[in-house]
């Protein structure tokens, strides 16, 4: 599948993202996090984007190892992790603007 742009707001910080997924499958995953970002902030007293992301990647993380052995990445893993850490790096450069 060819890239294209993207642009999607994730907790609040708005991105452009390029992407060679199915749009519809990025819009899903971008619901997911903000789902679990929701389920982050309500118990969270300040609701400060990077902790929220931070926090959401280590549960995602932990599901995902509970779900696989972390020892033997699949291919599927290697890609979640690219996509999880190109969003911690897109929120990243976005916060410290």
């Amino acid at each position: 599948m060819e890239q294209h742009i993207v642009r999607t707001s994730l907790f609040g910080v708005n991105l452009t993202l390029k992407v060679d997924t199915d749009e519809k499958h990025l819009a899903r995953v971008v619901e997911f996090l903000e789902r679990k970002g929701q389920e982050v902030r309500q118990n969270m007293i300040e609701a400060d984007p990077h902790r929220i992301s931070v926090i959401v990647n280590l549960l995602l993380a932990d599901e995902l190892m509970s779900l696989s052995p972390p020892d033997i990445p699949s291919e599927e893993d290697s890609q979640v992790d690219q996509l999880a850490q190109d969003l911690i790096r897109l929120i990243n450069e976005k916060i410290e603007e």
